[in-house]
Protein backbone atom coordinates (compact mmCIF):
# COMPACT_ATOMS: atom_id res chain seq x y z
CA UNK A 1 0.00 0.00 0.00
CA UNK A 2 2.69 2.53 0.95
CA UNK A 3 5.05 1.48 -2.22
CA UNK A 4 1.73 2.51 -4.01
CA UNK A 5 1.00 5.27 -2.26
CA UNK A 6 5.18 6.51 -3.30
CA UNK A 7 4.29 5.61 -6.84
CA UNK A 8 1.05 7.41 -7.39
CA UNK A 9 3.02 10.33 -5.54
CA UNK A 10 6.06 10.22 -7.73
CA UNK A 11 4.03 10.27 -11.16
CA UNK A 12 1.84 13.15 -9.76
CA UNK A 13 5.21 14.91 -9.56
CA UNK A 14 6.05 13.85 -12.93
CA UNK A 15 2.97 14.96 -14.23
CA UNK A 16 2.11 18.46 -12.50
CA UNK A 17 4.73 20.46 -14.68
CA UNK A 18 3.13 19.02 -18.36
CA UNK A 19 -0.65 19.26 -16.82
CA UNK A 20 0.59 22.73 -15.77
CA UNK A 21 1.97 23.56 -19.11
CA UNK A 22 -1.40 22.26 -20.70
CA UNK A 23 -3.54 24.24 -18.99
CA UNK A 24 -1.39 27.28 -19.60
CA UNK A 25 -1.85 26.25 -23.87
CA UNK A 26 -5.61 25.91 -22.91
CA UNK A 27 -5.55 29.60 -21.02
CA UNK A 28 -4.18 30.93 -24.36
CA UNK A 29 -6.42 28.71 -26.44
CA UNK A 30 -9.69 30.26 -24.51
CA UNK A 31 -8.68 33.51 -24.46
CA UNK A 32 -7.99 33.59 -28.05
CA UNK A 33 -11.69 32.99 -28.32
CA UNK A 34 -12.76 35.20 -26.03
CA UNK A 35 -13.51 38.93 -25.78
CA UNK A 36 -13.02 42.12 -23.38
CA UNK A 37 -11.01 41.62 -20.43
CA UNK A 38 -11.31 37.07 -20.89
CA UNK A 39 -8.94 38.06 -24.15
CA UNK A 40 -6.14 38.05 -21.34
CA UNK A 41 -4.65 35.05 -20.82
CA UNK A 42 -2.60 35.57 -17.39
CA UNK A 43 -4.84 34.67 -14.40
CA UNK A 44 -3.81 37.87 -11.90
CA UNK A 45 -3.57 39.99 -14.97
CA UNK A 46 -7.23 39.16 -15.83
CA UNK A 47 -8.27 39.22 -12.45
CA UNK A 48 -7.29 42.98 -11.59
CA UNK A 49 -8.42 43.89 -15.01
CA UNK A 50 -11.66 42.62 -14.56
CA UNK A 51 -11.94 44.70 -11.31
CA UNK A 52 -11.23 47.93 -13.40
CA UNK A 53 -13.92 46.61 -15.95
CA UNK A 54 -16.28 46.11 -13.19
CA UNK A 55 -15.99 49.96 -12.55
CA UNK A 56 -15.78 51.01 -16.13
CA UNK A 57 -19.68 49.37 -16.64
CA UNK A 58 -20.69 50.85 -13.09
CA UNK A 59 -19.47 54.62 -14.47
CA UNK A 60 -21.28 54.12 -17.92
CA UNK A 61 -24.39 52.92 -16.19
CA UNK A 62 -24.18 56.42 -14.05
CA UNK A 63 -23.41 58.38 -17.10
CA UNK A 64 -26.77 57.18 -18.23
CA UNK A 65 -28.55 59.38 -16.24
CA UNK A 66 -27.06 62.50 -18.07
CA UNK A 67 -28.48 62.92 -21.76
CA UNK A 68 -25.83 65.96 -22.69
CA UNK A 69 -28.06 66.78 -25.45
CA UNK A 70 -31.56 67.28 -23.38
CA UNK A 71 -29.34 69.53 -20.68
CA UNK A 72 -28.15 71.60 -23.67
CA UNK A 73 -31.96 72.01 -25.11
CA UNK A 74 -33.40 72.64 -21.83
CA UNK A 75 -30.97 75.35 -20.62
CA UNK A 76 -30.77 76.61 -24.41
CA UNK A 77 -34.73 77.72 -23.82
CA UNK A 78 -34.44 78.96 -20.57
CA UNK A 79 -31.62 81.30 -22.19
CA UNK A 80 -33.54 82.14 -24.58
CA UNK A 81 -36.25 82.85 -22.31
CA UNK A 82 -34.79 85.04 -20.04
CA UNK A 83 -33.13 86.94 -23.08
CA UNK A 84 -36.77 87.91 -24.74
CA UNK A 85 -38.35 89.22 -20.59
CA UNK A 86 -35.26 91.41 -20.09
CA UNK A 87 -35.91 92.92 -23.46
CA UNK A 88 -39.88 92.68 -22.94
CA UNK A 89 -38.86 94.67 -19.63
CA UNK A 90 -36.30 97.30 -21.86
CA UNK A 91 -39.34 98.19 -23.78
CA UNK A 92 -41.87 98.10 -21.00
CA UNK A 93 -39.69 100.76 -19.01
CA UNK A 94 -39.17 102.93 -22.46
CA UNK A 95 -43.09 102.75 -22.78
CA UNK A 96 -43.55 103.87 -18.91
CA UNK A 97 -40.67 106.55 -19.47
CA UNK A 98 -41.95 108.07 -22.43
CA UNK A 99 -45.86 108.36 -21.13
CA UNK A 100 -44.19 110.04 -18.07
CA UNK A 101 -42.39 112.18 -20.04
CA UNK A 102 -46.26 113.04 -21.65
CA UNK A 103 -48.25 113.05 -19.09
CA UNK A 104 -47.94 114.03 -15.76
CA UNK A 105 -50.76 112.15 -13.90
CA UNK A 106 -51.07 108.95 -15.40
CA UNK A 107 -51.10 105.35 -13.93
CA UNK A 108 -48.60 103.07 -14.92
CA UNK A 109 -49.72 100.33 -12.68
CA UNK A 110 -50.02 97.55 -15.35
CA UNK A 111 -47.33 98.31 -16.64
CA UNK A 112 -45.08 97.89 -13.45
CA UNK A 113 -47.24 94.15 -13.13
CA UNK A 114 -46.11 93.56 -16.61
CA UNK A 115 -42.25 94.17 -15.66
CA UNK A 116 -43.00 92.57 -12.53
CA UNK A 117 -44.56 89.11 -14.15
CA UNK A 118 -41.64 89.17 -16.66
CA UNK A 119 -38.86 89.61 -13.38
CA UNK A 120 -40.74 87.04 -11.78
CA UNK A 121 -40.41 84.65 -14.83
CA UNK A 122 -36.72 85.28 -15.20
CA UNK A 123 -35.93 84.09 -11.39
CA UNK A 124 -38.08 80.64 -11.85
CA UNK A 125 -35.90 80.35 -14.86
CA UNK A 126 -32.78 81.60 -13.09
CA UNK A 127 -33.78 78.72 -10.27
CA UNK A 128 -34.02 75.88 -13.00
CA UNK A 129 -30.51 77.01 -14.50
CA UNK A 130 -29.20 76.87 -10.65
CA UNK A 131 -30.67 73.15 -10.29
CA UNK A 132 -29.52 72.10 -13.89
CA UNK A 133 -26.11 73.75 -13.45
CA UNK A 134 -25.64 71.33 -9.92
CA UNK A 135 -26.89 68.22 -12.02
CA UNK A 136 -24.41 68.68 -14.54
CA UNK A 137 -21.82 69.31 -12.22
CA UNK A 138 -22.40 65.94 -10.93
CA UNK A 139 -22.08 64.69 -14.60
CA UNK A 140 -18.65 66.25 -15.14
CA UNK A 141 -17.88 64.09 -12.13
CA UNK A 142 -19.08 61.18 -13.54
CA UNK A 143 -17.68 61.32 -16.87
CA UNK A 144 -14.33 62.09 -15.42
CA UNK A 145 -14.19 58.98 -13.16
CA UNK A 146 -15.14 57.03 -16.18
CA UNK A 147 -12.65 58.44 -18.35
CA UNK A 148 -10.16 57.53 -15.50
CA UNK A 149 -11.84 54.00 -15.65
CA UNK A 150 -11.29 53.85 -19.49
CA UNK A 151 -7.95 55.06 -18.53
CA UNK A 152 -7.10 52.09 -16.09
CA UNK A 153 -8.74 49.57 -18.22
CA UNK A 154 -6.35 50.54 -21.02
CA UNK A 155 -2.96 50.44 -19.15
CA UNK A 156 -3.73 46.51 -17.93
CA UNK A 157 -4.51 45.74 -21.95
CA UNK A 158 -1.26 47.18 -22.08
CA UNK A 159 0.89 45.16 -19.77
CA UNK A 160 -0.76 42.03 -21.60
CA UNK A 161 0.69 43.37 -24.42
CA UNK A 162 3.71 43.81 -22.92
CA UNK A 163 3.71 40.16 -21.78
CA UNK A 164 2.48 38.80 -24.39
CA UNK A 165 5.59 40.24 -26.59
CA UNK A 166 7.63 37.99 -24.19
CA UNK A 167 5.42 34.40 -25.33
CA UNK A 168 6.99 34.25 -28.59
CA UNK A 169 9.95 34.03 -27.30
CA UNK A 170 10.03 32.03 -24.61
CA UNK A 171 7.85 29.59 -25.28
CA UNK A 172 9.22 26.94 -22.75
CA UNK A 173 8.52 29.49 -19.81
CA UNK A 174 4.50 28.94 -21.20
CA UNK A 175 4.93 25.03 -22.58
CA UNK A 176 8.21 23.65 -20.83
CA UNK A 177 11.40 22.55 -22.45
CA UNK A 178 10.52 19.64 -24.12
CA UNK A 179 6.94 20.82 -25.73
CA UNK A 180 6.52 19.63 -29.05
CA UNK A 181 6.63 21.86 -32.64
CA UNK A 182 2.80 21.68 -32.78
CA UNK A 183 1.72 23.05 -29.34
CA UNK A 184 4.88 26.28 -30.02
CA UNK A 185 2.62 26.68 -33.25
CA UNK A 186 -0.28 26.69 -31.55
CA UNK A 187 0.99 29.10 -28.96
CA UNK A 188 2.11 31.20 -31.62
CA UNK A 189 -1.14 31.44 -33.11
CA UNK A 190 -3.41 31.91 -29.85
CA UNK A 191 -0.62 34.84 -28.97
CA UNK A 192 -1.20 36.57 -32.30
CA UNK A 193 -4.88 36.46 -32.33
CA UNK A 194 -4.80 38.19 -28.88
CA UNK A 195 -2.66 40.81 -29.92
CA UNK A 196 -4.47 41.83 -32.63
CA UNK A 197 -7.48 41.47 -30.65
CA UNK A 198 -6.44 43.67 -27.56
CA UNK A 199 -4.68 45.97 -30.08
CA UNK A 200 -8.26 46.84 -31.03
CA UNK A 201 -9.77 46.89 -27.61
CA UNK A 202 -6.67 49.55 -26.58
CA UNK A 203 -7.84 51.29 -29.71
CA UNK A 204 -11.39 51.60 -28.65
CA UNK A 205 -10.70 51.98 -25.17
CA UNK A 206 -8.52 54.87 -26.01
CA UNK A 207 -11.47 56.38 -28.33
CA UNK A 208 -13.98 55.84 -25.31
CA UNK A 209 -11.68 57.69 -23.41
CA UNK A 210 -11.73 60.68 -25.76
CA UNK A 211 -15.79 60.73 -25.91
CA UNK A 212 -15.51 60.64 -21.86
CA UNK A 213 -13.15 63.57 -21.89
CA UNK A 214 -15.12 65.63 -24.59
CA UNK A 215 -18.57 65.03 -22.91
CA UNK A 216 -16.71 66.29 -19.49
CA UNK A 217 -15.68 69.67 -21.15
CA UNK A 218 -19.03 69.85 -22.79
CA UNK A 219 -20.94 69.59 -19.60
CA UNK A 220 -18.17 72.25 -18.19
CA UNK A 221 -18.91 75.05 -21.03
CA UNK A 222 -22.51 74.37 -20.61
CA UNK A 223 -22.49 75.02 -16.72
CA UNK A 224 -20.42 78.18 -17.87
CA UNK A 225 -22.79 79.13 -20.52
CA UNK A 226 -25.03 82.46 -20.09
CA UNK A 227 -26.22 83.36 -23.56
CA UNK A 228 -28.38 81.67 -25.68
CA UNK A 229 -26.97 79.95 -28.95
Amino acid sequence: MKKQCRLFLYLLLILAPVLSYSQTLDDFKTAASSDGVNLIPFPDLRKDATSIADDVQRRKDEAKAFDYNVFESQKNNLLKDIKKKKEEITGLRKEIDDMKSRYTEISLTCFEDDIAKRQKSIDGSNDKIKDMNDKMKNAVDVFERLYNARAGLREYFGKAMSQLSDVSSNASKYLGDNASEDDKKKLEEYTRVIEDQIQSRIKDHRDQEDGARKRKADFESLISRTEPL
